[in-house]
């Protein structure tokens, strides 16, 4: 029977404990623009600081879903009144449109709590095309005439002109032809398309001959580097790199069938230089001088790799 209200005490104890812990999310912003920074943070309300020893954040490495890329992870504690631990996800998004931030699980000991859902719109602009809609319906309802209401209204109009056109031009050419039946026409030399392995080869060069890191303008360089290797996968292997974040060209390396060995240099290539671009990292002159020869690496090895012309 002692052991019976033990078992009892130590049930009650546990459920205490738990009814004392809470699982809160702070999102700054649901509604940001391109590559806009933005924090999303949970935070746990502990009754015991040691329930902190027992903590597991099952956060995501990258991503918080596909298309908001994780920049950064830290942790930030409170010990002023009730104890509380928190972790700080900094993430940004690449292209417009609306993701969902996905639950988020935190075990304390044998016990799971789950964050809700969040939605983030991402625009090209501060914005918002339907509040724009709503904005300018409460403000009269008033309806503007421009020119697409007015190609509508002519469409019948512009189509016998433009029929014209056409035939004046038709009549036009058949005439000339008759006139002058000797002559050919006269072929213009296309200038053949600079390879991509060309283009990377010779901006690099430029770099390493200006050294623009060493007047200070660190940004600039590193963004130049990313430009250099993005636009090379876009040419040599023919996916919109420009476009894409750091996380999704991995995943389409993959699908090319990169090596390991091969997607990790691009994935610390492109990781410093996110990290000099926005500010959290100043690398040193060895390293600035070192980024120049992974760079040349990274693509000599996918060009005699992955070129057509091999």
């Amino acid at each position: 029977m002692k052991h019976f209200y033990l078992a009892i005490l130590v049930t009650l104890s546990w459920s205490t404990l738990f009814s004392q812990v809470e699982l809160n999310t702070i999102l700054s912003n649901d509604s940001i623009l391109i590559g806009q920074p933005v924090s999303y943070e949970l935070t746990l309300l502990l009754k015991n600081e040691s329930d902190s020893a027992f903590i597991n954040w099952f956060i995501p490495l990258d991503s918080l879903s596909e298309g908001l890329e994780i920049i950064e992870v830290g942790t930030i504690r409170n010990e002023e009144g009730s104890y509380s631990i928190s972790k700080k996800i900094v993430f940004r998004a690449e292209k417009t449109g609306f993701y969902p931030i996905k639950p988020i699980t935190v075990k304390v000991r044998d016990k799971s709590f789950t964050s809700r859902a969040k939605l983030v719109g991402v625009y090209s602009t501060l914005t918002n095309p339907a509040q724009e809609e709503i904005r300018a319906a409460k403000e009269g309802n008033e309806v503007s005439y421009g020119i697409g209401d007015w190609l509508i209204d002519n469409w019948i109009w512009i189509g016998v002109f433009l029929i014209i056109i056409a035939s004046a031009v038709i009549a036009i050419k058949r005439f000339t032809n008759r006139q002058n039946p000797e002559e050919s026409p006269t072929e213009i030399a296309t200038e053949p398309k600079e390879p991509a392995y060309s283009i990377a080869q010779r901006k690099i060069n430029h770099l390493s001959e200006k050294k623009p890191w060493q007047d200070g303008d660190l940004k600039a360089y590193h963004t130049s580097i990313s430009y250099i290797l993005r636009e090379y996968l876009e040419g040599e292997l023919r996916f919109q790199a420009l476009e894409k974040s750091t996380s999704e060209i991995l995943t389409e390396c993959s699908k090319k069938g990169f090596s390991e060995k091969n997607t990790r240099s691009i994935r610390q290539l492109l990781s410093l230089t996110d990290l000099v671009k926005f500010a959290k990292q100043l690398p040193t002159e060895d390293e600035n001088k070192e980024i120049l020869s992974s760079i040349k690496q990274i693509i000599d090895t996918i060009h005699s790799e992955f070129s057509p012309e091999k």
